[in-house]
């Protein structure tokens, strides 16, 4: 684990299957590097200060903590296009506006409704994208790839 300065922490995770962060409220921009030669698990984050999430390094990686609710309420930006493992996550809350993947081929779940303009790149990989509800005004890109897309609840003009 290293920190640059105050409001900035890089948590490194190498064979973790359930691991727990907690942070303090001074920081804003946490980064998740996986390495190992397994897939790496965090099961839960509490960083209610955090807006900016940003995902690397070579291992496969999974977050069972909900993106934009819980625990990462504000996070407002995912960057996860250094990534090169495979990255398994969960989008919900109104606070995301920016998401970007790697190439990876990513499993992502949008579950409740982003940011109206929400802007979601899932990258060039072979990717599973199911989005339960998202409003019509967001775009959602998965790049090149043979991706698998399930549309259950879109919030459009009805």
């Amino acid at each position: 684990m290293k920190s640059s300065s105050d409001d900035e922490l890089t948590v490194s995770v190498n064979a973790v299957t359930g691991a727990e962060i907690s942070l303090d409220t001074n920081v804003k921009d946490l980064t998740i590097s996986s390495s190992g030669s397994n897939s790496n698990v965090v099961k839960g984050i509490t960083a209610n200060k955090v807006t900016t999430l940003e995902l690397k390094g070579a291992q496969d990686l999974e977050i069972e903590e909900v993106i934009g609710a819980g625990g990462l309420a504000k996070v407002t930006t995912v960057s996860g296009g250094a990534a090169e493992g495979d990255l398994t996550l969960t989008l919900g809350g109104t606070t995301i506006e920016s998401v970007v993947l790697g190439d990876g081929g990513d499993d992502l779940t949008i579950d409740d409704v982003l940011y109206s303009d929400a802007e979601v790149s899932t990258g060039d990989g072979n990717d599973d994208v199911t989005i339960n509800k998202m409003v019509n005004s967001g775009t959602v890109d998965t790049g090149s790839g043979a991706d698998d897309i399930v549309l259950n609840d879109l919030l459009c003009d009805r």
